[in-house]
């Protein structure tokens, strides 16, 4: 049974968070690897091939998020320590004139305006009846005969709504065809509002005003705020991929509350600063990714 020691451990909130987030995406990649191996081979069907897919997939959607998320963070207090430049928008919409800002061509293109045709009586037509079995087979029934009940949109193309129940009787007919009109109508609608909106000039992108620094240029970086964690480590040279995912998600979690520390910290003096909640939701969402990393599984290798 191998033994462990309690390494005490030291970075930043960046470090720690940016070295976690390298240790998983270096097992994402030994797991996707292993499982592509697996799939490509004699063990595509077999249970270990399904646990470590399953395991590659999650991290790669943990790194994924909290890496965004991590991204955000950083970008946020880069405008904190040198503010937000002023964005123009875009100058009045003339026809005729392209505008540089938003890119509109200064064209209306008139579309095609949708039509709404219903054909009634429905048709007839024969088609096969696929039969579906336990195990996913099809089978051909013979020859049956369906009846559509049909409205057409016309729009550059023809998009129809039918009812491709076998109908038997007379309300079956009628019921399919009220379908048909209701889906219809609702997509015709929608059609005609797009339409009617592709003849307006489009509205003016406004101007972004420039906002100033919150945080002084020679104050410190809340990324460099220094954090610990401990990490506990088999003695020997191996270091199984268990361990090594437990290690990236202390580190991790120590720039979280590292990140957090901060920030309560500049609350406690400044409560009004609203734009604190941003960084938070991003924190919270580094943290929802760990948890789905809580629960993989590193099965062996020869097992």
């Amino acid at each position: 049974m191998a033994k462990y020691k309690i390494i005490e451990c030291k970075g930043t909130v960046e470090t720690s968070i940016d070295d976690g987030l390298s240790d998983i995406e270096s097992l994402q990649e030994e797991m996707d690897s292993w499982a592509s191996g697996m799939e490509d081979g004699n063990l595509a069907n077999s249970e270990k091939c399904q646990t470590v897919r399953e395991t590659a997939d999650t991290l790669q959607s943990a790194y994924d998020d909290a890496g965004r998320a991590f991204e955000e963070i950083r970008e946020k207090i880069s405008e904190l320590f040198d503010g937000v430049p002023e964005k123009p928008g875009c100058k009045p919409h003339v026809l005729g004139q392209k505008c540089k800002r938003c890119g509109w061509s200064g064209v209306i293109q008139e579309g095609f305006r949708p039509t709404i045709e219903i054909l009634d009586p429905p048709k007839k037509r024969d088609a096969f009846r696929i039969v579906y079995g336990s195990d996913n087979s099809r089978t051909r029934q013979d020859y049956v005969q369906y009846t559509f009940a049909v409205v057409a949109i016309n729009q550059c193309c023809t998009q129809s709504f039918c009812s491709h129940d076998l109908i038997t009787s007379e309300e079956q007919k009628f019921l399919a065809k009220k379908v048909a009109l209701e889906s219809a109508k609702a997509e015709y609608d929608k059609l005609i509002k797009e339409y009617e909106k592709s003849l307006e000039i489009p509205k003016e992108i406004s101007t972004v005003p420039a906002v100033d620094p919150v945080l002084p240029e020679d104050s410190l970086s809340p990324l460099e705020h220094e954090v610990t964690w401990t990490e506990s480590r088999p003695y020997g040279r191996h270091v199984s991929r268990s361990n090594r995912l437990s290690a990236a998600m202390a580190g991790i979690s120590a720039g979280v509350n590292g990140m957090r520390e901060w920030l309560a910290s500049y609350l406690a003096n400044n409560p009004e600063a609203d734009w604190t909640s941003e960084i938070s939701d991003n924190l919270d969402q580094i943290e929802e990714s760990l948890g789905e990393c809580e629960n993989v599984d590193f099965p062996g290798m020869y097992g």
